[in-house]
């Protein structure tokens, strides 16, 4: 044993090797990086696709590529944005074709200059390379002004979503996430799109104030493409990428205590009562934890906000709804709020650990429209990490509960943001708030990595003793 011990403290490589088999063994799966570009490694003033292949500048299963460009573009250690690739006006384009990604990810960090005038855009899934977010040809665009206002059109040019002056920050880096799902290319199933702009969510759909746009033709082709009008100066971009999210929202029965599944061995960062005037205990099997409450009316609280496009909510103490769910948890049931009139909302959490797995649950229960008339409660369910489903909260038996779990990874933002779009916008398909709770994990690489590093200290400690 004591060999041992003086072969791994003496033999770095021996333990480097130990190490990366442990690490490796214990990988859990998460989003897959197709494309990402940071745009480094390129000294003086290049344009783009100097150095695209450079080691340590492009990653994911689909590089290196080089780009289709024109007008200015680009990037080195002396441009006036260094390491961003410098957009002064004409297109850029991946030379891929994105058609083998039905649910993906669009992401990049942007600059954008107040001053003069005109305008910057992206387009995802179009027919061309090159094409503008005033004719995204076949796919959407968006499109922002040099005030920080934005229009998004769908595949003819016709806008379908808008925000006013402000709605994206402009002379600051600010990060943009486009969100899609779609079956295929090619035929008739039509893509969902959200946007989240510092993980707060955009108004796609103007005519049912969605934060989800479920598109009014298929996707054939998916070229994407940033275009500066030229008439804004530079425009930096950062970190452009294209990734696979993980599968990670799930629903779930709930009927008691039991199936919410509490552990109070576990670091919950949010445990929060909506609407309500006292704290709620409940023991799930594995010791007590307790929801602190969150006042009448309040919709934000340390770490955690929730919002809406009108700003106006709905209270509701309703004891009168039939409740099916025993014990102690029906208590965050009892409370509850909506926006108002039939809004989209959101519900976003801060000061999360990087690169931690977290588990969000949003607690609810069934409330059917009419007596005796089962209705659907569904929603699109958009996630700012990536993701979209439709979560329907009236999908079990009038009055029994429903839990809905997203299971993601925390980005560098330490942020997750998942907005609500009422699938059919009309009186009481709204999403009802009443619980939320959310806790996270050390990835077991990183565990092993803090064992390991334990156990060497502790091995030169034990052998320098001898």
């Amino acid at each position: 044993m004591k060999k041992l011990l003086k072969l791994l403290v003496a033999r770095p490589c021996v333990s480097t090797i130990l190490l990366t088999i442990l690490f490796l063994t214990t990988q859990q799966i998460s989003a897959e990086v197709i494309f990402k570009d940071n745009f480094n490694t390129v000294a003086g003033v290049e344009e783009v696709n100097f150095g695209y292949d450079n080691p340590g500048r492009q990653s994911g299963t689909m590089v290196p590529t080089n780009y289709l460009a024109s007008g200015g573009s680009s990037i080195g250690d002396g441009t006036a944005f260094p390491n961003w690739l410098n957009k002064a006006n004409g297109a850029l384009s991946s030379n891929i074709n994105f058609t083998n990604l039905n649910n993906f990810v669009v992401e990049f960090d942007m600059i954008q200059p107040s001053t003069n005038d005109g305008w910057v855009s992206v387009v995802i899934g179009s027919d061309v390379q090159g094409a503008a977010g005033d004719d995204p040809v076949g796919g959407h665009g968006l499109l922002i002004h040099v005030n920080g206002a934005y229009v998004f059109r769908e595949y003819d040019g016709t806008i379908v979503g808008s925000g006013p002056a402000g709605s994206i920050p402009v002379d600051t880096s600010t990060h943009i996430t486009i969100c899609v799902s779609t079956e295929s290319y090619g035929g008739t199933d039509k893509p969902k799109i959200s946007i989240f702009v510092d993980d707060v969510p955009l108004r796609v759909d103007n005519a049912i104030n969605g934060y989800t746009r479920l598109s009014n033709c298929a996707y054939t082709n998916n070229y994407i493409s940033f275009y500066d009008s030229g008439a804004l100066g530079t425009v930096a971009f950062d970190n452009f990428t294209v990734s696979t999210p993980e599968k990670i929202v799930l629903t779930k029965l709930w009927l008691d205590d039991a199936d919410m599944e509490l552990d109070s061995s576990r670091v919950y960062s949010h445990k929060i009562n909506l609407n309500a005037d006292a704290d709620v205990t409940i023991n799930s099997g594995a010791g007590n934890v307790t929801f602190g409450y969150a006042t009448n009316g309040q919709t934000s609280g340390a770490n955690w906000e929730l919002g809406d496009l009108a700003g106006t909510w709905i209270f509701k103490d309703d004891n009168t709804v039939t409740n099916h769910i025993a014990l102690e948890g029906r208590k965050l049931t009892e409370h509850y709020f909506e926006s108002n009139p039939d809004q989209s909302s959101y519900l976003k959490l801060t000061g999360l650990a990087p690169g931690n797995f977290g588990f969000l649950k949003l607690y609810g229960v069934s409330k059917w429209a009419l007596p005796n008339l089962p209705q659907h409660r569904s929603n699109y369910f958009a996630v700012s990490v990536g993701g979209q489903v439709i979560v329907d909260q009236n999908e079990f038996n009038e009055g029994t509960g429903i839990i809905v779990k997203v299971e993601y990874t925390v980005p560098e933002s330490g942020e997750l943001t998942v907005a609500l779009t009422p699938v059919e916008p009309r009186n009481r398909h709204r999403f009802k708030w009443t619980a939320f709770s959310n806790y996270q994990v050390i990835p077991e690489p990183c565990l092993f990595i803090i064992y390991y590093l334990t156990f060497i200290i502790y091995c030169r400690k034990f052998l320098s003793r001898k």
